[in-house]
């Protein structure tokens, strides 16, 4: 992580399967930082990346989801037949 961390706004204008984009690209040295809404307290997203022209100039981030789905999947346990228990921990769904 670089120091000082920072806070900027950022304008979420989609997120479609595993990508979210927005209207701002993330300040320089962020990847893998977080895209967080303050006011929920929830993780929205981690910098991928942005577009440079002339495809664009979105944010790129891992969408919500896609965190989601790989939270669960490192949470599964199995139980000594190796079978799939439940998860040790209930994750909220998206707020959006």
């Amino acid at each position: 992580m670089a120091w000082p961390i920072t806070m900027k706004a950022a304008t979420i204008l989609i997120s479609q399967g595993d990508t979210t984009y927005t209207k701002e690209k993330p300040w320089h040295g962020r990847s893998g930082g977080g895209l967080c809404d303050l006011d929920a307290k929830v993780l929205m997203g981690v910098v991928q990346g942005y577009e440079v022209p002339p495809w664009g100039r979105r944010g790129v981030y891992v969408s919500h989801q896609a965190v989601l789905r790989f939270l669960r999947s490192q949470h599964e346990q199995r139980d000594d037949n190796g079978r799939i228990g439940s998860n040790r921990f209930q994750l909220s769904p998206s707020p959006t």
